[in-house]
């Protein structure tokens, strides 16, 4: 065997383990993709069930094409390892990774419509099928996407509770077939938002032992952590100019 072989990038294992190993569960994708459409500017995020998965619809925010030929090459097996190596690292470093997680999952099923205000793009991927990039020349000045997600293996019960626990501090309306998830913080008493030392919303609670902070990436909750010795009050302090977009939960923490 060459060395070249020897050394050669294993993507598919990479891919598994970004897809597998970076989220919690299947259940997590759609906040993820609620997520991406905030980072990319969305004025509003509708999520509905639709034939065994959800149906996002947000506006004012397209997927770029630049994202979705990195897709398109991160998810075809046919092409060069080094190739989707980049386009793995390029979705990463734009803040896009939500794409590669729902698209390379196993059982998955991820369909794109997204319209720059030049064209429209199409993407439709299935696993195990190459998955086409479409173009539409159609003048149109609207912006806004339209996704379908599915997969096998998807708690929808527990992917909607997520989404209404972890977008509840999204600077957008966020709705779930149509009507707006509760804000703010539960059981609150009194809130107030601050920008020094960090952006947060903090709030007085009637409840809790310990104050409990909401660590938000664009405006959507990753994980939680607690801060011992204090009297207890609530934060959602937002880190998404802090660190990367493809921090981990305990990079969060730390931070």
């Amino acid at each position: 065997m060459r060395i070249d072989e020897l050394l050669a990038i294993d993507v598919p294992s990479e891919l598994r383990t970004l897809c597998e190993a970076q989220i919690q569960g299947v259940w997590q994708i759609p906040s993820e993709l609620v997520r991406l459409a905030l980072r990319r500017g969305a004025t509003e995020v509708s999520v509905e069930h639709h034939r065994g998965g959800f149906l996002l619809r947000w506006q004012e925010a397209a997927v770029s094409e630049a994202d979705l030929r990195r897709l398109e090459t991160a998810l075809d097996s046919e092409r060069a390892s080094e190739d989707r190596q980049r386009a793995i690292v390029g979705l990463e470093a734009s803040g896009a990774q939500a794409l590669l997680w729902a698209g390379g999952l196993r059982g998955a099923r991820l369909k794109l419509r997204s319209t720059t205000g030049e064209r429209r793009l199409s993407f439709d991927h299935r696993r195990g099928r190459r998955p086409p990039l479409c173009y539409s020349a159609e003048d149109t000045r609207e912006v806004g996407t339209v996704l379908e997600w599915s997969c096998s293996g998807l708690d929808r019960a527990r992917a909607t509770t997520w989404i209404r626990s972890s977008a509840r501090f999204a600077p957008v309306q966020v709705l779930i077939d149509g009507k707006p998830i509760p804000s703010g913080f539960p059981g609150g008493l009194y809130r107030v938002q601050l920008e020094s030392p960090l952006p947060c919303q903090l709030g007085l609670t009637r409840t809790g032992d310990d104050p409990l902070l909401w660590l938000l990436q664009d405006g959507v909750a990753s994980t939680r952590a607690s801060v011992p010795g204090y009297p207890a009050f609530h934060a959602a302090v937002e880190l998404g100019g802090i660190v990367p977009p493809a921090s981990s939960a305990a990079d969060l923490r730390r931070a």
